[in-house]
């Protein structure tokens, strides 16, 4: 039997609920045996609401934890933060691309995984902030996030390896 991780309010709850739900199919519970899983889970600030809930069913529960620690009401928060998103100094392609599926996510959670990759391959190309390797990017005609990243990395590797062998033939 796999136990499930301890939930404070302050990280994802969807990440959190997704990773129970997968626990709890494994672990073959009942939706009895999920309320009172879910229940024990619950530390800090989402543990404080267990008072409110002790006789709650697991559909119950789950509603009060939205309520209180969902994204529902912050989507339209996720989708300016996507908008606005660039990429940061020292961000790897990988790291701004994990953030822009994450936000793509919370910003579009009822869409299609289809439609959420075509979101997040145009924000991700948004992203980087340099218009040439943006245009290389869209020039090669990429239609998936994942081809992106690696046509962006590939170029970035390329550019790099330029300027260090242009710097390498300067005299010193």
């Amino acid at each position: 039997m796999i136990k499930p991780d301890k939930y404070d309010g302050k990280s994802c709850l969807e990440t959190f609920l997704v990773k129970f739900e997968s626990l709890s199919a494994y672990n073959k519970w009942n939706k009895y045996d999920m309320a009172a899983h879910l229940k024990a889970s619950l530390v800090d600030s989402a543990g404080a609401m267990l008072w409110q809930i002790k006789d709650a069913t697991y559909d119950e529960v789950v509603a009060k934890l939205r309520h209180r620690f969902g994204n529902q009401e912050q989507q339209e928060k996720f989708r300016i933060e996507l908008r606005t998103r660039k990429r940061r100094r020292g961000e790897t392609l990988q790291e701004l691309s994990q953030d822009i599926e994450n936000l793509v996510a919370l910003a579009f959670p009822d869409t299609t995984m289809d439609t959420r990759d075509i979101l997040a391959l145009e924000a991700f190309i948004e992203a980087l902030g340099e218009p040439g390797l943006s245009y290389k990017i869209r020039e090669k005609g990429t239609s998936t996030l994942q081809d992106a990243v690696i046509a962006a990395m590939n170029l970035e590797v390329l550019r790099n390896s330029r300027t260090h062998s242009r710097d390498q033939s300067r005299p010193r």
